[in-house]
């Protein structure tokens, strides 16, 4: 390990970027544990998670939480209440951070600062279909797009009549208060056949015929 004073400038560097680092990606520079430690205790650095450091003044970004939670699961799409939120298509701020992870990852997903809501999918296209990339302090998120995430919103939610009791995640309210929202010109200004063409490709069109049908009505393009 290199010594104190050094380690103490190269994780400076490292970090000027703005970007989050990992513990081994600064150990690789030579810096020890014990430093980062007494850097983070001395609030020279942040650790917005456990093995997670960053400048303390780095660029703000509101969805830098989403970066945090994708540097501990790479594997994760950021979706539900906190893609909603993203993308501004509700009402509702959620303080849980909401992701889904493929069914055999292993471990758990903790920031400490918030609860994250995970969920396992194993179906393909629940982990690929309608995905974005968002970049956040150098970290390639993966959300998914407004209306993957309406159309995911419907399916845990109670209008989805085939979905157990215990997976439901939503109520019928704040699905409702994201569909008005996607297709409202001033928010998320989003398109019915996109939403038909998301329920397609997961498999849920037919059952989500009547909120399509909603949409229909709701859409700027309906009125008179």
């Amino acid at each position: 390990m290199v010594r104190s004073s050094r380690a103490s400038r190269l994780v400076l560097d490292a970090l000027a970027d703005g970007k989050i680092r990992t513990m081994r990606e600064l150990a690789d520079l030579g810096v020890s544990p014990q430093t980062l430690r007494r850097m983070v205790a001395d609030g020279r650095i942040a650790a917005p998670a456990l093995g997670l450091y960053q400048s303390v003044d780095p660029p703000f970004d509101e969805r830098e939480q989403f970066a945090a939670v994708t540097r501990l699961a790479p594997s994760c799409v950021v979706w539900l209440l906190s893609a909603a939120a993203i993308h501004r298509i509700t009402e509702v701020m959620p303080s849980d951070i909401w992701i889904a992870v493929p069914a055999n990852h292993r471990g758990s997903v903790e920031l400490g600062l918030a609860t994250v809501r995970v969920t396992r999918l194993s179906r393909p296209a629940d982990l690929g279909d309608g995905i974005e990339t968002i970049h956040v302090h150098g970290v390639d998120v993966r959300v998914t797009s407004p209306a993957r995430t309406v159309v995911d919103l419907w399916r845990y939610s109670t209008l989805n009549k085939s979905l157990q009791a215990q997976f439901r995640k939503v109520d019928d309210a704040t699905f409702l208060d994201a569909l008005a929202n996607y297709l409202s010109p001033h928010r998320g200004a989003g398109d019915v056949a996109e939403l038909a063409d998301v329920a397609e490709r997961l498999g849920v069109l037919d059952a989500m015929e009547p909120q399509l049908k909603t949409a229909s009505y709701l859409a700027p393009s309906a009125a008179p």
